[in-house]
């Protein structure tokens, strides 16, 4: 029954991934600049390959993997634990030939009363490979972050992720640079999730970020993009360890160049098949008829340890002007003591 369930549930992604899929298209992105169209692309990403497996949807989700800050302090640690290293790898390949590797390690830290704690390092790097118009594109950012969340009772946890990163962008011809950028970022991210029921649960996330940057073409010249995303979600449990999630996201990204707003929904379900192992399907959709489908693999041999599996296909048409689609394939673990 549980089986059916999922292949009845997954059957229905896979139709609004077609249905989408044949008109699916880069949008009106090549409208826009690159600085708006790149932040909103980011804004897509799932580090933990759990989450893109899933199509992205984590907003409700009750474990450490989730977007959301305060799904960290939701469920209990495994017995006897108090602190959870994971560390996480993706890799985006891009039909034009840019790959963007990232390299992402995380603790939990539980503090008793005060709740938990989530540091997170991350660093993104490229080749150096030529775009559509036949620049060399290079890119590398390191980034910082600092989660907490804690427990407000036996239903409602609340949570805040401080973020700082630095990045340089060089497109360059024959070794020479056209333009180098370089960005700074601070944003912050607060996150509610309520277990309406045993089997229910809500989840709301609200991102704000602020970028200088820094831009150097021939004549320097400065600007600040302001990236605000706002995120509902649902996930309910339809059998004991299958969980189905749906996010609904808004995204406005602005600078001088203008302003970029994005409307997305993300969809997937995880299917427990053995006590240790999941499968895992979604999709994503924008209201530009660009389509992400999603698949995944968990493994789960002990309670404090997993190791999960995730792809993604057109994960970022954002960039489809410059890089033409992309794939991303993820791997991530996790390791209590």
């Amino acid at each position: 029954m549980q089986r059916a369930l999922f292949l009845s549930l997954f059957a229905a992604l896979e139709a609004l991934m077609l249905a989408h899929g044949q008109a699916a298209r880069a949008g009106d992105f090549d409208k826009f600049d690159f600085s708006l169209r790149f932040p909103a692309a980011i804004s897509r990403f799932a580090t933990y390959a759990d989450v893109a497996g899933v199509g992205g949807a984590s907003a409700a989700s009750k474990f450490q993997s989730s977007v959301n800050p305060a799904s960290v302090a939701l469920e209990p640690m495994p017995k006897g634990t108090s602190v959870s290293a994971s560390p996480q790898f993706s890799t985006v390949h891009f039909d034009q030939g840019t790959r963007l590797d990232v390299f992402v390690e995380s603790l939990v830290i539980d503090a008793g009363s005060a709740g938990r704690f989530m540091p997170t390092l991350a660093q993104v790097r490229s080749n150096k490979a030529a775009d559509k118009s036949g620049l060399d594109y290079d890119f590398d950012m390191d980034q910082a972050q600092l989660g907490w969340g804690r427990r407000f009772g036996e239903t409602w946890a609340g949570g805040v992720n401080l973020i700082a990163a630095r990045s340089n962008t060089d497109f360059s011809t024959g070794g020479v640079n056209d333009s180098h950028t370089n960005d700074h970022t601070y944003g912050a991210r607060v996150g509610v999730l309520n277990r309406v029921t045993e089997r229910l649960n809500l989840g709301f996330v609200a991102d704000y970020a602020i970028v200088p940057s820094e831009t150097d073409a021939g004549a320097i010249t400065h600007d600040t993009t302001h990236q605000v995303l706002l995120r509902p979600g649902v996930a309910f449990e339809y059998a004991k360890g299958s969980t189905l999630y749906v996010d609904y996201q808004f995204g406005r990204f602005a600078n001088d160049t203008g302003s970029l707003v994005v409307n997305r929904f993300y969809a997937g379900a995880e299917q427990r098949i053995f006590e240790w192992l999941f499968l895992r399907g979604g999709v994503a959709a924008d209201t530009r008829a660009n389509t992400t489908y999603t698949a995944g693999l968990g493994l789960y041999p002990t309670d404090w340890i997993s190791v999960d599996f995730g792809f993604q296909q057109n994960s970022l048409p954002e960039l489809d002007p410059n890089f033409g689609r992309a794939r991303t394939y993820g791997v991530s673990g996790s390791v209590s003591f």
